[in-house]
């Protein structure tokens, strides 16, 4: 039971935290999906400062997951993302609470309960269709290895 969760109370139009620190900071409309959102070019200043927002970020959770790792053998990273509503600029957030029960390495199942509904069993496969691509984190956490 690992009780931890990292909530980031920033616009990704300060600096994205699902892309790589080079692509993080939109500068331009193309950037950011056709959306005009500065009033004047960003100033290197302001690039600086949330690039290493950015990697401030990155290094918190990378120490975070290498202690849950150091005291767990297995465990799961939920990366739950805001979504937008039909096609629109309005955005709700949904965070559900997740608890891992149990994870059977041999039948590669893992027992959850999500946003306090009833235990169900997982299928590695269900999990597995969650995520098409690494997340940032993953790529983060990569880069620092030696």
């Amino acid at each position: 039971d690992v009780p931890n969760h990292v909530i980031a109370h920033v616009s990704r139009f300060e600096y994205d935290l699902n892309r790589a620190a080079d692509e993080a900071i939109y500068q331009t409309p193309e950037q950011a999906w056709g959306l005009d959102i500065w009033h004047a070019p960003l100033g290197e200043d302001s690039v600086r400062r949330s690039r290493d927002l950015h990697g401030a970020y990155y290094r918190m959770l990378g120490q975070l997951l290498d202690d849950v790792a150091a005291s767990h053998d297995r465990f799961v990273l939920l990366d739950i993302h805001s979504y937008k509503m039909g096609n629109t600029n309005m955005r709700r957030l949904g965070l559900w609470e997740v608890k891992v029960i149990s994870v059977d390495a041999a039948t590669r199942t893992a027992m959850c309960s999500w946003n306090g509904n009833p235990p169900r069993r997982y299928l590695e496969r269900d999990f597995r269709s969650l995520r098409t691509k690494p997340s940032a984190a993953y790529l983060c956490q990569e880069e620092r290895k030696p």
